[in-house]
C-alpha cells in the first residue's frame, strides 16, 4: 500500500437477538444470569468493537514513527480481540 491509501472500517456490528427467551434454562441457568452475560457482557464486546472501529474509521498505514506503530498496533490487537469475543459469545 502506499502512504497515501485508506482501508475503511465495516459497518457497525448487531448484537444479535437471543434465539430462546432468557428464562429457558432455569433451574440450571437463571434469567439474570443469562441477562447479564448477554445484555453486558456479550453486548460489551460489539459496542467496544463498534467504538474501536469508529475511532478507526480510516485506518492509514504507517511508514514513521515507532510509537505511532505500535499505537496503531494496539489499537488493531484491541479490535482483533473485541471481533473475536463477539464472535465467539455469538457461535
Amino acid at each position: 500500500m502506499k502512504n497515501n491509501d485508506k482501508i475503511e472500517s465495516a459497518s457497525p456490528y448487531i448484537l444479535p437477538s437471543l434465539p430462546y427467551a432468557d428464562n429457558v434454562l432455569v433451574p440450571v441457568i437463571s434469567a439474570n444470569t443469562i441477562g447479564f452475560h448477554y445484555g453486558k457482557h456479550h453486548k460489551g464486546y460489539v459496542d467496544n468493537l463498534n467504538k474501536l472501529n469508529s475511532r478507526n474509521g480510516v485506518c492509514e498505514p504507517d511508514v514513521g514513527e515507532n510509537h505511532h506503530r505500535d499505537s496503531r498496533q494496539s489499537r488493531q490487537t484491541a479490535i482483533f480481540n473485541n471481533a473475536a469475543q463477539t464472535w465467539n459469545h455469538t457461535f
